[in-house]
C-alpha cells in the first residue's frame, strides 16, 4: 500500500498556489539484469493524461498518484536551494 505524507512546509507552499498536486513519473528502464525507476517529479496542477491518475486527498490535498507508482512509503517535501523552493518527492529507492 502506498504511504504518502506531505510535509508542514510543503502543506504551506502548496495552500499559497491553491492548486492540486501530481506526481509525474519518467519511463522505467528495464533490461535483463536490474528495473531502474527515477524519482517521480512534483507538479502543480492536474496531470495531461488523468486517466493514469487515481485521486486522493491528503491533508486536504488532492494529489494525483500514477496508477503505476510502486508501494512506497514517500513524503511530499520542500527542497531549497540558492533561494529557489521546489517540491520534491523524501523516500525514492531509485532501484
Amino acid at each position: 500500500m502506498i504511504k504518502i505524507k506531505i510535509s508542514d512546509e510543503a502543506l504551506m507552499m502548496i495552500t499559497q498556489k491553491n492548486e492540486a498536486v501530481f506526481l509525474d513519473m519518467p519511463k522505467a528502464i528495464t533490461n535483463c539484469c536490474f528495473d531502474f525507476q527515477d524519482c517521480p517529479t512534483v507538479r502543480f496542477g492536474e496531470p495531461r493524461n488523468i486517466t493514469e491518475y487515481d485521486k486522493q486527498s491528503i491533508r486536504d490535498i488532492m494529489v494525483y498518484l500514477p496508477h503505476r507508482l510502486p508501494e512506497v512509503d514517500i513524503e511530499i517535501a520542500v527542497s531549497n536551494f540558492l533561494g529557489f523552493k521546489r517540491l520534491v518527492l523524501n523516500g525514492w529507492k531509485i532501484i
